[in-house]
């Protein structure tokens, strides 16, 4: 945010605040230094990768998050190109479409309230999960853009730069943002669109770690 938006409109003033709290950080080294290294993730694109997949995600005593990748914003309209999900050591993308998925076992697990899921955003994700897969999804019990919500309302939301105020994550989204400019989103590479959707996923994660903790001490949540 440039500081003259702020002398334009007092709208701006408390992002220009965590923006300059957020480079006195960079500058004094106090962002987190474990998220400067690459997100560990894996590429589901084989039968056994997927079976293995599947088995945590049914399996897992965590929560997990999911991140659908899509040719456009409107799920009546628009495909799901992949989905990615997160844990806590390590993402995945699967690329639907690529390998024989059990559709059937596939949507059960978003649909078993059970086992635990989170979204950034979820509802643009349920939307998409809902048409593709004809599944409601349930077993949703966090979504970090609700949850900055209620620890700053007066912030931006985005994923990238929670990631980078809270995590201190540098952008990296600039390879699919120049591939989506060139190709659009229904195009973007597999190499590049994987590792972004892998990247969303397994920060989400942590994000939502972060700021659940954050809930607690401010007591927001039971």
């Amino acid at each position: 945010l440039h500081p003259a938006a702020a002398l334009r409109s007092a709208n701006y003033s408390h992002q220009l605040q965590t923006d300059l709290q957020l480079a006195t950080a960079m500058i004094t080294g106090q962002l987190n230094p474990r998220q400067t290294t690459p997100v560990p993730w894996e590429l589901t694109d084989t039968a056994e990768k997927l079976d293995c997949l599947l088995a945590r995600l049914e399996n897992s005593l965590e929560a997990w998050t999911f991140d659908c990748e899509t040719t456009g914003l409107d799920s009546r309209r628009d495909k799901i190109t992949g989905i990615s999900f997160g844990f806590s050591d390590a993402a995945y993308f699967l690329t639907i479409g690529t390998c024989n998925l059990d559709f059937i076992r596939f949507s059960n697990i978003f649909n078993n309230p059970a086992i635990r899921k989170i979204a950034f955003n979820a509802k643009f994700d349920c939307q998409f999960v809902r048409k593709h897969f004809g599944q409601e999804v349930r077993g949703i019990v966090s979504d970090p853009m609700l949850a900055h919500h209620l620890l700053d309302e007066n912030d931006s939301h985005g994923l990238k730069r929670l990631t980078t105020r809270y995590l201190g994550v540098p952008s990296y989204d600039g390879p699919v943002s120049k591939a989506v400019a060139k190709y659009g989103w229904a195009n973007v590479p597999l190499e590049i669109l994987a590792s972004y959707g892998a990247a969303d996923a397994y920060y989400t994660k942590q994000l939502d770690s972060v700021l659940q903790t954050d809930l607690e001490t401010q007591g927001l949540i039971r």
